[in-house]
């Protein structure tokens, strides 16, 4: 990604004032925790 900033320019554009995802690529987290971002939630899935 060349702009880190281009999902958070393009919601501001939308009218958004979050953007939530889902992933367990350590990469995406620690380029979320360098932008600002919370990460301390956690997705959890039990299959029955």
């Amino acid at each position: 990604m060349t702009n880190p900033d281009a999902p958070k320019d393009y919601a501001r554009q939308n009218g958004c004032k979050s953007i939530f995802a889902i992933t367990n690529n350590p990469v995406i987290e620690k380029l979320v925790k360098h932008l600002g971002g919370d990460t301390e939630y956690r997705l959890v899935r039990l299959e029955v």
